[in-house]
């Protein structure tokens, strides 16, 4: 990189990393031999986040541009570009079960759920934080999403049972705990 790396992701099963940084750029790296394998000019901001998929087949890069890149191994290829974000895209994070799905975390304080494939988003959860989200994490068995933010707060979201809407009346309770560790249930 020629300026600050600002995320780095192992490859889950191979010998392989990818870098992000602050001069656009996503890099992939071979550790046995600390040598660059390639430069990816994906982005037009600086690149926030790298993610693999569970198989390792995809991965997920997120920029300031507000833009989120999806990158397939096989064919080295950058093939679907997500676009939905009024901000920097702080978080991504591969659904757990479901390889096709991811939800990310912006500047903005929105949570959006994507499926590879299709170009809009599938869920939002607006203003789901006062400030930008940094972190996201789906429970292994992927029926809740995790967020943190900046506003200091960590955020517990269930997912819909078939056939209801993200704004349904069971997805208005969260339980919201605060860095000292008092909690609430809304």
């Amino acid at each position: 990189h020629r300026s600050e790396v600002k995320c780095v992701s192992w490859h889950p099963s191979k010998s392989l990393l990818v870098s992000g940084g602050r001069d656009k750029t996503c890099i992939f790296w071979d550790p046995r031999a600390a040598s660059c394998l390639s430069i990816h000019h994906w982005h037009r901001d600086i690149v926030l986040r790298t993610e693999w998929s569970n198989s390792g087949n995809m991965l997920l890069t997120s920029s300031r541009d507000q833009s989120i890149k999806c990158f397939d191994l096989r064919t080295m290829k950058s093939f679907q570009t997500f676009n939905g974000h009024k901000r920097d895209v702080c978080a991504i994070k591969w659904h757990p079960l479901d390889e096709l799905c991811f939800a990310s975390g912006g500047f903005d304080g929105n949570v959006l759920f994507w499926v590879l494939g299709l170009d809009d988003t599938q869920g939002e959860i607006y203003k789901a934080h006062d400030s930008s989200i940094s972190a996201l994490e789906w429970h292994p068995l992927g029926h809740i999403l995790v967020t943190g933010s900046n506003d200091n707060l960590t955020k517990f979201w269930c997912r819909s049972r078939p056939g209801d809407s993200l704004k349904d009346k069971h997805n208005a309770r969260q339980c919201v705990y605060n860095i000292d560790g008092g909690g609430s249930e809304l």
